[in-house]
């Protein structure tokens, strides 16, 4: 389910409308990673996220394996929470979700790395005999695990269990101190193998910051400051407008009609859409990644949402992001790769 409510899906709110039946017109991502692992040949693929509430951890285990196989190691697994929307509407069980994704790292992990049939004790998925006989790939091993959350206990199953982190937009300051906390944890684990600290984030194209924040003032873009946490709401003196129900897990869009969504999305101050989407232009997207950077950030996965209120941003900004991956494929910075 996509985050943009189909109450809101009209040309009154978004040219896209006009093109695409309905917001929720996608394809499933481990039949779209095999085809884009056959079809390329260096980059590296990826979910950004998926979760262990959805499908077994067992299955994952084997779906991504065997992604690693058919790109010739390039796949990372990307793992995160849930979200509210992708469960809650399918009598999908969401109920401590930190402690679900714990576990179905070490299932994972655990099948992985066996010789033979595995015994785990697990709350959720106990494994008794249980193999995966699809060994690594040669010279690259097992996929890199990826994990999303910026909470206390999250930044801890990271530090523990994950080759990388991949949390959503936050401040320079943010993403220094709870990097800090992950690299402290690994220390404390001895776990001295590769780590690579990413960011996800939606990014707005335009002629400078306020551009951008002008088209802010749109439901659509507002919609994603309803998956921040009520704590940024607070930090403005407001209260989420879905009260302690708001953020990742507990917003479902198809549950609103149009007009309590608006009333909703009328609540949130552009203030917080800008802290939720990387926005302005070629420079400014460029010095903000710099920031980013110069804290640990070594991928960038960019989602371009420039166009959701005025169709004829699309060109421009696609080639304005194609310039931004340039820009740091040329770089030191971030290593040299952003995606």
């Amino acid at each position: 389910m996509a985050w943009h409510a189909d109450q809101l899906w009209t040309r009154q709110f978004t040219p896209l409308a006009d093109h695409q039946q309905n917001p929720h017109e996608y394809l499933n991502v481990v039949a779209c990673l095999a085809a884009a692992g056959s079809a390329t040949s260096r980059v590296r693929i990826g979910s950004g996220v998926t979760d262990v509430q959805r499908t077994h951890p067992a299955v994952l285990a084997q779906q991504y394996l065997t992604i690693h196989h058919l790109s010739g190691g390039r796949c990372i697994l990307g793992l995160g929470t849930g979200e509210g929307e992708n469960t809650l509407p399918y009598g999908i069980e969401s109920a401590r979700p930190v402690s679900k994704l714990e576990e179905g790292v070490e299932v994972i992990r655990a099948l992985w790395e066996a010789d033979g049939p595995v015994d785990l004790d697990s709350t959720y998925w106990p494994l008794r005999g249980a193999v995966l006989g699809l060994g690594p790939v040669a010279e690259a091993g097992f996929p890199a695990i990826w994990i999303a959350g910026q909470g206390t206990r999250m930044l801890g199953i990271v530090g523990r269990l994950a080759d990388g982190w991949i949390p959503m937009l936050m401040s320079p300051s943010d993403y220094a101190r709870r990097l800090q906390t992950i690299l402290d944890i690994r220390a404390q684990c001895a776990r001295t193998g590769p780590f690579e600290p990413a960011l996800w984030t939606y990014v707005c194209y335009g002629e400078s910051k306020e551009d951008c924040r002008r088209l802010f003032e749109s439901p659509m873009y507002k919609t994603f400051a309803l998956l921040m946490p009520p704590e940024e709401f607070e930090s403005l003196g407001l209260a989420h407008p879905l009260g302690n129900s708001g953020g990742l897990h507990g917003f479902v869009p198809t549950w609103f009609s149009q007009e309590e969504l608006l009333d909703i999305l009328d609540k949130v101050p552009v203030e917080l859409v800008a802290k939720a989407v990387l926005h302005g232009s070629f420079e400014d997207i460029v010095a903000d990644l710099e920031a980013m950077a110069a804290v640990g950030v070594e991928t960038a996965v960019l989602a371009n949402v420039s166009f959701l209120s005025e169709l004829s941003r699309v060109r421009d900004s696609y080639a304005m992001q194609t310039a931004v991956l340039d820009h740091f494929s040329r770089s030191p910075v971030m290593g040299g790769e952003s995606q």
